[in-house]
């Protein structure tokens, strides 16, 4: 049945949606590719978006013609009250008949609109996911870049104090050499 296609159709939609997601998932940490694919998907959007304006504007279409065809029909139907004439009977009936098949017509292409305005609805939602991704990603590699600045001064800090303590030893050793030399001289003399 045209139902049953119609659920069919949603699901292999919805699966081929659900793997371009994980697909895209993978693809998340290449910012250029992501940039691109949201480009992308940005432009399927606008197309989808100005094809569902199109399939209104059918719809449109086909509400004043089916309008037309109901009046048409109401006069045929009032002209065959009266006169009871055979052709007249099968040309109401020709007109019924297309008015059904317009009005089924009608049915799949609304169907057919909102499951593009489901689409629409879904690649937006994704869109805002990957821009609200990205800024998340920003904010930890600003985070990274902070923590390696303050290691850096951190770093800095403790090379100075390590040239500090070379200084000082150095003086320390310089003094005690000093000493000894004291003591020595001190005790040539003594002798």
């Amino acid at each position: 049945t045209m139902q049953e296609k119609i659920e069919e159709h949603e699901r292999k939609m919805r699966k081929k949606l659900e793997h371009q997601l994980h697909e895209k998932d993978a693809k998340l940490l290449d910012r250029d590719a992501l940039h691109r694919d949201l480009s992308y998907r940005l432009k399927r959007l606008e197309a989808v978006s100005e094809q569902a304006a199109d399939e209104q504007l059918k719809v449109k279409e086909y509400s004043v013609l089916v309008n037309s065809l109901r009046r048409e029909s109401e006069k045929l139907r009032h002209r065959l009250r009266k006169d009871h004439h055979d052709d007249l009977a099968k040309e109401v009936e020709n007109i019924s008949k297309a008015y059904e098949d317009m009005s089924e017509q009608n049915s799949r292409l609304l169907s057919q609109m909102e499951e593009k305005d489901r689409l629409s609805n879904n690649l937006l939602t994704e869109r805002l996911k990957n821009q609200h991704n990205i800024q998340l990603l920003k904010a930890e590699l600003q985070t990274q870049r902070e923590h390696l600045e303050t290691t850096e001064k951190l770093r800095a800090n403790q090379e100075m104090w390590i040239e500090k303590m070379y200084g000082l030893l150095e003086t320390m050793h310089n003094a005690e050499r000093h000493s000894c030399r004291q003591n020595s001289e001190l005790q040539t003399l003594g002798l």
